[in-house]
């Protein structure tokens, strides 16, 4: 059946959550082999696509492992966007994908920085030398910091307080997350913004 407005999207959308959660009423948590659901097409971006996001990286390794880990964070990105998961469990996807962006800005500045900036300088130390060799502004090394900051609370023996509505693994951090991330790689990759 083709969609054509919101309507019929609305019939499908519930027609497909009937089916899903009928789905799960029979398999309950084991595995049943073989059927599985076909994740959608046309969502995720290729791992191509992304690449051409990080032309300015030098290393083609951290070029690919950098285009799988935006693959990842597409598959979550669907979660979030695409189904009604909630409470502690979609603030979990949530400090994934914050995690997940934490991670790819440290490696993107460590390649970026190479043979520029000591190595060994802390992530706050590169962010600060982008900014001081003006790289990028001082607003966007904030939520970058801000955001190495929630990414660290992946390490959970160093978490000092219970996860449960804590108020960190909100849509809008996850948005400011996204963004910071973003405007990243829009800075590296077009130098003349």
């Amino acid at each position: 059946m083709r969609i054509e407005n919101a309507e019929q999207l609305k019939a499908a959308v519930g027609q497909a959550s009937g089916l899903l959660q009928e789905i799960q009423y029979y398999a309950k948590r084991k595995k049943v082999s073989p059927p599985k659901v076909t994740f959608p097409s046309g969502y995720l971006r290729t791992a191509e696509q992304a690449r051409q996001k990080l032309k300015f990286i030098s290393s083609r390794d951290l070029k690919c492992n950098l285009s799988y880990t935006m693959m990842l964070a597409d598959v979550q990105r669907w979660i979030l966007t695409r189904t009604t998961l909630d409470s502690i469990a979609r603030e979990m996807v949530i400090k994934l994908q914050l995690s997940l962006f934490g991670n790819m800005v440290e490696s993107i500045t460590i390649d970026y920085l190479r043979g520029q900036h000591g190595k060994g300088q802390s992530y706050k130390d590169r962010t600060a030398y982008m900014v001081v060799n003006e790289i990028i502004l001082d607003s966007l090394r904030e939520d970058l910091d801000w955001l190495w900051d929630m990414r660290n609370d992946i390490h959970l023996d160093g978490v000092r307080e219970s996860e449960w509505n804590c108020g960190k693994y909100t849509d809008a951090n996850y948005r400011r997350g996204i963004k910071a991330f973003g405007c990243l790689l829009d800075a590296l990759g077009d130098p003349e913004q």
